[in-house]
């Protein structure tokens, strides 16, 4: 909890152990989210309102996940081989890149945002319970790409047994069936659609990373998880399920 969140709470996050809890961090983010949409969705504007929403989203994860997309951005987005790939996600300093993703991400939530009705925000809970759940999916299944970084940490720190991890990789994904049907029963069958297209996409960034660096690290599951959540947002914008 206190790794992803400003939230006190749980056990040592850098173990495999904990990760299955990322979906509590998620389903509390996104709880605090709806609610202050739905507080000011009749006092603000709507864009006013995305804004706030967007901000403290930011402010109660650290920023974590968005200065993944920053460093993701830096690395993948430019064209390098895989060294400097690596360097460039390592590097603290914010490049071209990176500015480019960062904007490009919070411009397409908060204009998600301003376009919900407080029914379709509500679906804003599952898809962000599905994205944390990724990233533990991300854990149990892909190997690090390098020697250092947070994603390594979990994986160095791992202490399971082959039948311990066996029934954690089935409950992040059982997990996420139920962020799923609970987005169904919400909004039906193109809420499912949201969820599959935020699987698709992180799933394709995974895949992507494989490609290109020979693994994944903390940045690129962070990054391709909020990256993932906000183009699902931005699909239910467009089809507009009120």
């Amino acid at each position: 909890m206190s790794f992803l969140t400003i939230l006190p709470g749980g056990r040592s996050p850098m173990t495999l152990r904990g990760a299955i809890w990322f979906w509590v961090a998620g389903l509390l983010v996104a709880t605090l989210d709806v609610s202050l949409f739905v507080v000011f969705f009749h006092v603000l504007t709507k864009m006013e309102t995305a804004v706030i929403v967007v901000l403290a989203d930011g402010v109660v994860t650290r920023g974590m996940h968005y200065d993944a997309v920053a460093d993701f951005s830096d690395g993948f987005f430019a064209p390098l081989d895989r060294n400097k790939r690596l360097k460039a996600m390592g590097d603290s300093r914010l490049g071209a890149f990176g500015a480019m993703g960062l904007i490009a991400v919070v411009l397409l939530r908060v204009a998600a945002f301003a376009s919900f009705s407080t029914s379709e925000m509500y679906l804003f809970i599952p898809l962000a319970v599905a994205s944390r759940d990724l990233m533990a999916i991300a854990l149990y299944f892909y190997p690090s790409a390098k020697k250092e970084g947070f994603f390594y940490y979990f994986l160095s720190g791992d202490d399971l047994s082959r039948r311990s991890k066996a029934v954690r990789r089935f409950v992040v994904i059982g997990i996420f069936l139920l962020s799923g049907v609970a987005a169904f029963e919400m909004e039906g069958i193109w809420s499912i659609v949201a969820v599959v297209l935020e699987a698709s996409v992180f799933f394709a960034v995974m895949q992507w990373s494989i490609g290109s660096i020979d693994g994944v690290t903390g940045d690129v599951v962070g990054g391709g998880g909020i990256l993932a959540e906000s183009v699902a947002l931005v699909a239910i914008s467009l089809v507009g399920l009120r």
